[in-house]
């Protein structure tokens, strides 16, 4: 699966919560990215590399909505980031592929 600018990906789970690993999915090249949840900063300002960033995620409402903003490009063209979502019965691999401002999201949907 592959993220886009301004791309809103759905997620359906059952599970309490959700992990997302994070690491850069090309050339090691200072990729930098902040990820919100329902709009509040969970991590800033991060650069990723190729050691996987872990981020677990409650899921208390219905939609949970993950936002990852490119902050800055790196030395090699646009901000690549493999994003893994795991949960008690998904595991998706998807690749983010961004310019310096631009974001995607990921709405995680509670299954009752």
């Amino acid at each position: 699966m592959s993220h886009k600018f301004d791309q809103v990906t759905s997620i359906f789970t059952k599970s309490k919560s959700v992990k997302f690993y994070i690491y850069d999915g090309g050339k090691i090249d200072n990729d930098v990215i902040t990820i919100q949840k329902d709009g509040k900063v969970i991590l800033f300002k991060h650069q990723i590399s190729e050691k996987k960033e872990l981020i677990e995620v409650p899921v208390t409402a219905n939609t949970t909505r993950i936002t990852i903003i490119a902050e800055s490009t790196g030395t090699i063209g646009t901000t690549t980031a493999i994003i893994e979502v795991k949960d008690d019965s998904n595991d998706i691999k998807t690749l983010t592929s961004l310019n310096k401002g631009e974001k995607t999201e990921i709405d995680i949907l509670k299954k009752m």
